[in-house]
Formats: structure tokens, C-alpha cells, sequence
């Protein structure tokens, strides 16, 4: 019990010897916080679209292995997340690989966020923009951390 009261005393003081904003602080303004996240995310406006191409990965085994990619990719809740489906096709039009991903922008932490679904697995990865596209990178894994790249178009 004087554990207790002497906690309590503790963070009576702490909270005395705050200075009046820290006391007075309110949560963000939403509308300011979703036109910073809008803002940041304009700089990977150039995603937005529908893609198809050829796409290749290195299988455990060092085989390369090419599928045909398509990834729809557009802006969602009036600018502030963009959302990503990829689709891998066989040569015969099997469904090979499906992800889908969702990118967000924290303005208190200035960084960008991809949180994916991909084979059974989910994660989360930090996402940068570069000047001239993004870059990802998926830690760990028997050979190490992989790292993807994409230029702009």
C-alpha cells in the first residue's frame, strides 16, 4: 500500500510541475492531419494507374521465374492512402501471386507506411520516396533483407 501512495504522490508532483501547455495540449486537428498525410502522399501520385508488365522473382532455389504483373493502384479516402492489388499470372493465365497493400503517410513521424498482405503473410514496411520514384525492404529471410525499387514511369 505505501507503494502505491508513494507512486501516487510521484505523479501528483509531475503532473504539478508541468507546465500549463502540457496540461492544456489537445489531440491534432483531423482536417490538418489528413491534408498533411493528402499533401505527402502526392509525391507518389505517380503509382496512381493501371499496370501490366513482366515481373520476375528469385526462388529459394536461385531460379528466376517471370509472371505476368498487373497492379491496380489509385488513391482511397479522398487522397490520404493509396491501395495496390498485384496480380501474377502464369503463362497459361493461372494466378500465380496475389498481394494487396495499403500505403499511408504519418506527418507526426514523417514516414511512410506500407502495410501488406501477401501468401498467408501480413506486415508492415517503411516505404521512401526518392526523387524519382520509392524504395521497400522486406528484413530478414534466409538470404537477408530483400530491398525493391521502383522508378517512376
Amino acid at each position: 500500500m505505501v507503494k502505491h501512495a508513494a507512486l501516487l504522490v510521484g505523479l501528483v508532483l509531475t503532473v504539478a510541475g508541468a507546465p500549463p501547455s502540457a496540461l492544456a495540449q489537445r489531440p491534432p486537428d483531423p482536417a490538418a492531419l489528413l491534408a498533411a498525410q493528402s499533401d505527402a502522399m502526392r509525391r507518389l501520385a505517380f503509382m496512381d494507374g493501371a499496370w501490366r508488365g513482366t515481373a520476375w522473382t528469385l526462388l529459394p532455389s536461385g531460379e528466376k521465374r517471370e509472371v505476368t504483373q498487373t497492379e491496380p493502384v489509385g488513391p482511397f479516402l479522398g487522397g490520404p492512402i493509396r491501395v495496390i492489388e498485384g496480380r501474377g499470372f502464369e503463362a497459361d493465365g493461372r494466378l500465380a501471386f496475389n498481394a494487396f497493400a495499403v500505403i499511408s503517410y504519418d506527418p507526426r513521424a514523417s514516414r511512410y507506411s506500407m502495410r501488406s498482405y501477401a501468401q498467408g503473410r501480413a506486415g508492415d514496411f517503411e516505404i521512401t520516396a526518392t526523387a524519382n520514384g520509392y524504395t521497400w525492404e522486406i528484413p530478414g529471410g534466409r538470404r537477408g533483407p530483400s530491398r525493391t525499387r521502383k522508378l517512376e514511369p
